[in-house]
């Protein structure tokens, strides 16, 4: 990336360096050489990761205040409406679901220290399937120590990753791990509901396709 932006002649911004951005309390505020901006609301986005995202946005607005100006309370509003679905998104039922298209080592990372961060007492009860292309191991190490059990089902893709894979990936990472395998997601998900105790967690992730397969 940094190798296109010099090919490219243009002006690379990177957090830490060219914008920072600290929390305080129930606000947070960011700065950087073009500008600043204080007493901002955490985003509506749940996961501490969104706050570096929306330093990243802040970032943006900042580069084209000349030309698209955004006003402190425009941002306040966005801050506080930004709705993405299928990103830590939760349903309250009789059992908390939480939904995330988390897909590779990195946002699976992610995902495990905001279910951490939410959770206080709840066991957390996995539906997980994923593309045969992802890093299996990478996306699956996180929840270990996190997941009371995994229900798996393949995804019925072309991509998809076979059951017996993904299995597997969850046995070899995760030791003495609860796992049920079901033919598609929407009975996995069913199986997980039926075995959860009330307020349990359910967890629904690996996937664009999982997700999606969610929610039909």
């Amino acid at each position: 990336l940094l190798a296109a932006a010099k090919t490219l002649e243009a002006r690379v911004y990177c957090t830490g360096l060219d914008y920072t951005w600290q929390r305080e309390g129930g606000q947070w505020r960011w700065h950087s050489k073009e500008g600043s901006r204080n007493g901002l609301p955490l985003p509506a986005l749940s996961g501490e990761h969104q706050l570096q995202n929306a330093a990243g946005v802040l970032m943006v607005v900042e580069l084209l205040k000349d030309k698209l100006p955004v006003a402190q309370n425009q941002l306040r509003e966005g801050l506080l409406n930004a709705n993405l679905p299928g990103r830590f998104q939760i349903e309250q039922r009789e059992q908390t679901l939480i939904y995330d298209v988390a897909h590779n080592p990195a946002a699976a990372l992610r995902l495990a220290r905001a279910v951490q961060a939410y959770r206080t007492q709840q066991q957390v009860h996995i539906v997980f399937s994923v593309l045969r292309d992802k890093e299996l191991g990478g996306i699956v190490q996180p929840f270990c120590a996190l997941a009371k059990s995994w229900y798996v089902a393949p995804l019925g893709v072309p991509r998809a990753a076979d059951i017996r894979q993904i299995t597997n990936a969850i046995e070899n990472c995760c030791l003495r791990a609860d796992i049920k395998q079901t033919d598609s997601i929407l009975q996995a998900l069913a199986l997980a509901k039926s075995n959860a105790e009330s307020g349990d967690i359910i967890l629904v992730f690996g996937s664009f396709y999982t997700v999606a397969q969610a929610h039909p």
